[in-house]
């Protein structure tokens, strides 16, 4: 739900997006998560020739939470789907909103339950950033840029949404160090 206490129309024209590829059924990789996850799929090119051997399908939507991941699986968006694996990418807009980390980590978990009882995949990926393992640059991209300057990171995960400064960007200005 938004703001408004409504559900957003975005959200729900995604919902049904997704039931549709998944009564198809024929989805070996899944790819559940927020904006981040979204954009994965932005560049079919890349995409096709990384994921399209496994059927994929990206079930991610901006500014998704855990409680909205759960909420679509509850709501049979694995019906019909016996993918594989499965990559959840999820959390960050929780704690943007202020959840703290166990709550966000029982979120995650919840989700991992879920896909488990209903036998969706034989391995799951989580990627996560959540306080006390990663640093999360909140505000944007600058932001992200400048603490990659001044501390030396194992991975770096960009949102491409991020304001001032997008992912594509960020990225092009840390490889260029």
């Amino acid at each position: 739900y938004g703001p408004d206490g409504k559900v957003n129309p975005g959200f729900t024209a995604a919902h049904e997006r997704f039931l549709t590829i998944a009564k198809q059924g024929k989805t070996e990789l899944l790819f559940l998560g927020d904006s981040i996850t979204a954009g994965w799929g932005g560049k079919k090119e890349i995409w096709d020739k990384a994921f399209g051997q496994y059927q994929p399908a990206n079930f991610g939507i901006g500014g998704d939470r855990t409680q909205h991941v759960l909420w679509r699986l509850q709501h049979g968006v694995l019906d019909g789907l016996h993918p594989k694996a499965v990559l959840v990418m999820i959390g960050t807009n929780n704690l943007t909103a202020g959840s703290d980390p166990e709550s966000v980590l029982h979120g995650i978990w919840g989700i991992v339950d879920h896909l488990r009882r209903d036998g969706a995949g034989h391995g799951f990926i989580l990627l996560h950033a959540g306080r006390g393992d990663a640093d999360i640059a909140l505000a944007d991209g600058e932001q992200a840029v400048a603490m990659a300057a001044a501390q030396a990171y194992a991975l770096v995960l960009m949102d491409m949404q991020m304001p001032r400064l997008n992912g594509l960007e960020a990225t092009r200005r840390l490889r260029e160090g």
